[in-house]
């Protein structure tokens, strides 16, 4: 039988969740209705649209990337899978490899939420770049016009640190399942 979480975890996570959405939900709203009240409505629908579709959009690359590298890793059957033993008398043991299978949707779920909700930060220079003018002045060294500095570096700058960070946790969430595996040997036995 599947065992169900008890009623009061389930109320707390609720709790909690209101508890931090709840201010967040007030700024909105005292946003909006300010918005409305100078006749910007279009203003704050393009930023919000805006910062949903950058925090999802980069959230949703990081949660595949990060859980097909975690999937990857834990490929195969494990021919010494790690368990400890939680008392003396070892009938309650804890399998590591288990462990960790079932922990990667949510860990990259979790990481992908925070990528997401830090890239949404840059909605600003992203509706710089989609409604970008030319200078008509060219820099003298590489022949652009000085537009591309101010308006497509900061993106491309975005996107890079994305993908980078990205890459970075990745790495960081798979090594040690490597390690574990034994697939990657940090020290090698003197041969005899």
């Amino acid at each position: 039988m599947p065992r169900r979480f008890p009623i009061g975890v389930v109320v707390l996570v609720v709790v909690a969740l209101v508890a931090l959405a709840f201010p967040a939900f007030i700024g909105l709203m005292a946003d909006w209705y300010w918005f409305r009240a100078v006749g910007f409505q279009a203003v704050f629908t393009t930023e919000l649209f805006t910062k949903l579709a950058l925090g999802l959009g980069s959230a949703v690359f990081a949660f595949l990337f990060l859980y097909a590298n975690l999937r990857f890793a834990q490929r195969g059957v494990v021919p010494k899978p790690i368990v400890f033993s939680l008392d003396r008398t070892e009938t309650r043991q804890l399998d590591l490899t288990r462990l960790f299978r079932r922990l990667s949707w949510p860990a990259a779920l979790l990481l992908a939420f925070l990528i997401g909700t830090s890239a949404s930060g840059a909605w600003l220079s992203v509706l710089t770049f989609l409604h970008r003018t030319p200078f008509h002045v060219t820099d003298p060294i590489f022949q652009r016009d000085v537009s591309f500095y101010v308006f497509t570096v900061p993106v491309l700058t975005l996107v890079l640190g994305v993908l980078y960070g990205v890459a970075i946790l990745s790495l960081l969430l798979v090594l040690p399942l490597y390690v574990l595996r034994n697939d990657v040997i940090l020290r090698r036995r003197p041969s005899i």
